[in-house]
C-alpha cells in the first residue's frame, strides 16, 4: 500500500522540487560578467600541407593518404605515382608491413620483374587429374572422367575426395545404362 502512494506522488514531488524557486542565496543573486578578448583578425581554416607541399584534409592521416593515393595511382597503371606514394606512407610509418608490401611490389614491377603474387604454382599431376576429371564430368564423359579420377587415385592412394569422384562417376554411368536398358 505505501508503495503506491510512493509511485503516485512522487513525481509531484519531483516536480516541484524543480520548478519551485528556492530561498534567496548569494549564489542564485549574484551574475556573473564573461569577458571576451577582442578579436583581432577573422582567421579561415585552410587545409595544412606537408613539407611535400600535399593538402592534409581534416582527420585524415597522411599514412592512410598516402596509402590511398598509392593503391589509386595503381589502378590507374601510374607505377611511378604509386611508388613514390608508397614511399612516401613508408616514411610516415617504418615499420608498417602494409606500406613495406606495397612499396616493394611496386618496386619489382617498375623494374620490370613481376609480383609474387603473380607466379604461377605449379600443377602436381594428381592436380591435374582431378580437374581432368571434373572437367570430363561437367561435359558428361564419363569414361574420361573415370581414367583420371583413378589416376589421381594412384598419386595419392586413399584420397577421399578423388575416391568420392569415382564413386560419383560409376554411380553416374550406372544409373544412365539402367536409363538406356529401358
Amino acid at each position: 500500500m505505501k508503495l503506491t502512494y510512493l509511485a503516485k506522488y512522487l513525481p509531484l514531488f519531483i516536480a516541484v522540487a524543480i520548478l519551485a524557486p528556492a530561498q534567496n542565496t548569494k549564489a542564485q543573486t549574484r551574475v556573473l560578467k564573461i569577458v571576451q578578448p577582442p578579436q583581432t583578425q577573422t582567421v579561415v581554416p585552410t587545409p595544412a600541407t606537408t613539407k611535400e607541399g600535399i593538402p592534409t584534409y581534416g582527420s585524415e592521416y597522411a599514412y592512410d593518404r598516402y596509402m590511398r593515393l598509392g593503391y589509386a595511382a595503381t589502378q590507374r597503371k601510374d607505377n611511378q605515382a604509386a611508388l613514390s606514394y608508397f614511399k612516401l606512407a613508408l616514411q610516415e610509418r617504418p615499420s608498417d608491413r602494409y606500406a613495406t608490401i606495397a612499396y616493394w611490389n611496386m618496386v619489382d614491377l617498375v623494374k620490370g620483374k613481376k609480383s609474387p603474387s603473380a607466379k604461377k604454382v605449379a600443377e602436381t599431376k594428381y592436380q591435374r587429374y582431378m580437374r581432368i576429371g571434373y572437367d570430363a564430368t561437367n561435359k558428361k564423359k564419363y569414361q574420361t572422367a573415370l581414367i583420371n579420377f583413378k589416376r589421381a587415385l594412384k598419386e595419392r592412394p586413399g584420397d577421399f575426395y578423388a575416391s568420392q569422384a569415382l564413386r560419383n562417376v560409376q554411380t553416374y554411368t550406372n544409373t544412365g545404362q539402367k536409363v538406356a536398358r529401358k
